[in-house]
């Protein structure tokens, strides 16, 4: 039988579809471990990192992956025989119980899966053949099987399958292998954001979460590999609502708007990360069947602002932007004691950015959407600098934000923003891998792996290197300052966020320009 009829068959070649459904099958096997063995191994992360952070002797130390220990049974301890690991066939010839104690060991879910992954495998190679689109559509059944079995098991879906599941959606549809890019990109945002949405209100109203995170990212996955089914009319009238760029009149409303939102980002930068330690600690104490430890509400409207020092509640005319600090000379109005110049710092820089914001791009539609771009990267900044950390919160709708921006090419082309958002991860994430694999430690957290990657898909794929450089350049100069003046350890990690996010304006705003003069000096050289 020629290979090309198995590899690249069309749709309905029988040979093919028998051969995936075999090969399912197969990989049904090994699901079963993923899904059963993936929890584990994240709880078992879970207890060592906090353990570690509490300066305890790591709880799991032993070697706990797909591949080992090896299955054994859970009562006797009998290795299964290759005869009774062999897909629904080995099932069968031991109806579910160990060989050597004769006790029920395997569950009938075990085949019913194996066969289930050999069936859909077959019916899509049949449906779709076996060529790029035939293969990529059995990698989206083999990595929706154990989300879907994850999650009814441990109410948890994880970042390890749904992201490899949604940016393999994007990628299928660069060229429209399923649907449009177009459709593509906006399901996948549509998605994440609609469930996010809905679980906003619902918090609002009855102060608990009705949907988990893990559903907005399975929902925006499956968006990004079948687009929307309804499409979507973005062709809105040429239209501005507002003034297009170089107006000053525009600038000026922008900054004094900026200066708002820079006072409201002071109490993101602050309650954000109390906000994620406070519910990181009651699902700790709840996982482990102990009383929450924050059973109170707090978010970023409750409670109302107070001085730290003597409780003062601040009111609406010591609220105001910038003036009220330097009218309080910095100090609070009851018990005198300081206030941090980071506030005033930070809403003036707000609004100074919105203001050159406005004047680049204008107030229309784009320039709004350029606006928080940049109020979301001074959030991040700050945070990162004080935490070490970039929340999810953030990065995401930043990410869904430039590819809803790029539909139409506002910025860069569709296809180079998807490219740009996946290499963004990537690049990163290799980087880091590398790393931790040579010298046993993590050269850089995850947040900034989604920070690149929503880089990316605001600015291109072509744009990441002079982010990448830009961003290190003044990583390393400013780490050497530190070291050399400040006394800072060497082996004290510096939060690589706040250096993406600049890298990441100063490339929105002068990217090409400064890609086109640096290949000028290499050509020179």
């Amino acid at each position: 039988m020629p290979l090309e009829t198995i590899l690249f068959a069309a749709p309905a070649t029988l040979a093919a579809a028998l051969v995936a459904g075999l090969l399912g099958l197969f990989i049904g096997s090994f699901l079963n471990v993923v899904a059963q063995r993936l929890p584990v191994m994240q709880q078992r992360d879970l207890d060592n990192y906090i353990a570690d952070e509490a300066g305890k002797d790591l709880p799991h130390q032993d070697s706990y992956t797909f591949f080992t220990p090896r299955a054994r049974c859970p009562h006797c301890g009998h290795p299964p025989s290759l005869a009774e690991k062999l897909p629904v066939l080995g099932w069968l010839l031991t109806r579910g119980t160990c060989s050597a104690c004769k006790k029920d060991a395997v569950s009938v879910r075990v085949p019913v899966v194996e066969a289930v992954t050999g069936l859909l495998s077959a019916a899509l190679v049949w449906h779709f053949g076996s060529g790029l689109i035939g293969l990529a559509s059995l990698a989206f059944v083999w990595l929706l099987i154990p989300i879907l079995l994850i999650r009814h098991d441990t109410k948890e879906i994880p970042d390890d399958l749904v992201y490899p599941l949604l940016w393999l959606g994007l990628l299928v549809n660069l060229n429209g292998g399923i649907a449009p890019l177009r459709d593509a990109v906006t399901g996948a945002a549509a998605g994440y954001l609609l469930l996010w949405a809905i679980n906003a209100l619902f918090k609002l109203i009855t102060r608990k979460e009705v949907i988990g995170q893990g559903l907005f990212k399975l929902l925006a996955a499956i968006g990004a590999w079948i687009g929307l089914f309804v499409p979507l009319s973005w062709d809105l009238p040429a239209l501005y609502f507002f003034a297009p760029a170089a107006t000053l009149g525009a600038a000026l409303i922008a900054g004094i708007f900026g200066l708002l939102v820079g006072s409201f980002l002071n109490v993101v930068v602050h309650r954000l990360p109390i906000m994620s330690q406070r519910d990181f600690d009651n699902y700790v104490a709840d996982q482990a069947g102990q009383p929450l430890p924050h059973p109170d509400r707090f978010d970023l409207t409750v409670p109302r602002s107070r001085c730290p020092h003597c409780g003062h509640q601040i009111t609406a005319l010591e609220n105001i932007p910038l003036l009220s600090w330097l009218v309080l000379r910095g100090k609070c109005s009851s018990c005198k004691a300081p206030i941090s110049a980071r506030y005033p710092i930070v809403e003036l820089v707000t609004g100074l950015l919105s203001a050159a914001l406005a004047w680049h791009f204008g107030l229309d539609w784009i320039g709004l959407a350029v606006l928080g771009f940049g109020f979301l990267l001074i959030a991040m900044t700050l945070i990162d600098y004080d935490t070490k950390t970039l929340p999810d919160v953030l990065t995401y709708p930043l990410l869904w934000l430039g590819l809803l921006v790029n539909l139409d090419g506002a910025i860069v082309p569709l296809r180079d923003a998807v490219i740009g958002a996946a290499a963004g991860y990537m690049v990163l994430w290799t980087v880091n891998f590398l790393f931790e694999k040579v010298r046993g430690i993590p050269g850089m957290g995850n947040g900034d792996f989604k920070l690149l990657a929503a880089l990316g898909a605001w600015m291109g794929w072509m744009l990441l290197p002079t982010i990448v450089i830009l961003s290190s350049f003044v990583g390393a100069v400013v780490g050497i300052g530190l070291i050399l003046f400040a006394g800072r350890a060497r082996d004290n990690p510096i939060p690589f966020g706040p250096y993406l996010a600049a890298a990441g304006m100063i490339a929105l705003l002068y990217g090409i320009p400064l890609t086109r003069y640096a290949q000028g000096l290499l050509l020179q050289a």
